[in-house]
């Protein structure tokens, strides 16, 4: 259960990653 709640903040964290930098990039 924890492998599977870390891999979820993982994505999470990832994807909000991506979406700051095109954020920034289209700024």
């Amino acid at each position: 259960m924890i492998a599977v709640l870390e891999r979820f903040s993982d994505r999470t964290y990832r994807s909000a990653a991506d979406v700051g930098e095109e954020f920034g990039n289209v700024r």
